[in-house]
């Protein structure tokens, strides 16, 4: 089944574990329906993480792969205020994703004002006792969803395991327990 891992630094991951932050804000979407799983790859800055609950004992995470959560949903929101084809409003995006308005209008700038900006919903936030390694995590690069993935600097003749970490996110097969 296909996943998705996404790079996220580690001051919204913290707001992730600690529940505040409950969507990501994306300049795309997957074209896989939800629920979706969604790993939570810590960019190579460090946090202490355990105060959320892992073990009792603070872990420091970096380069690796802390959590997971499901996307229940995911809301198309345009930008430069077209409310009438706006699934969340600004308001919500605002509270939800903890950015400042100022933040919102600059990832807006980034964004194809034709597409907008999308809210992935973050339900059933696991967090790791031990982190997960990028290798741990397999990407196929001949699977229905290629042409979507916004990782692909290279090309194999099938899955491979992760060397680096998407510049966003990219799809990956999900983890069997």
């Amino acid at each position: 089944m296909k996943a998705v891992l996404l790079s996220i630094r580690p001051d919204w991951i913290e707001k992730i574990l600690n529940g505040t932050k409950t969507i990501e804000i994306r300049k795309h979407r997957p074209k896989l329906q939800p629920p979706f799983k969604c790993y939570i790859y810590c960019t190579k800055s460090r946090i202490a993480y355990g105060s959320f609950g892992v073990n009792g004992k603070p872990q420091e995470c970096g380069a690796t792969v802390v959590g997971e959560f499901i996307c229940k949903k995911v809301s198309r929101y345009s930008t430069f205020g077209d409310p009438e084809n706006d699934e969340i409003t600004t308001d919500e995006i605002l509270s939800r994703s903890c950015l400042a308005p100022d933040m919102l209008r600059r990832y807006e700038l980034k964004a194809d004002y034709h597409i907008g900006l999308y809210a992935w919903d973050i339900s059933d936030v696991v967090i790791y006792d031990t982190p997960k390694e990028l290798s741990d995590f397999k990407q196929c690069h001949r699977c229905e969803l290629y042409e979507g993935c916004r990782q692909h600097e290279y090309s194999c003749d099938g899955s491979h395991n992760l060397t680096k970490p998407p510049q966003s996110w990219c799809y990956v097969e999900e983890l069997t327990p």
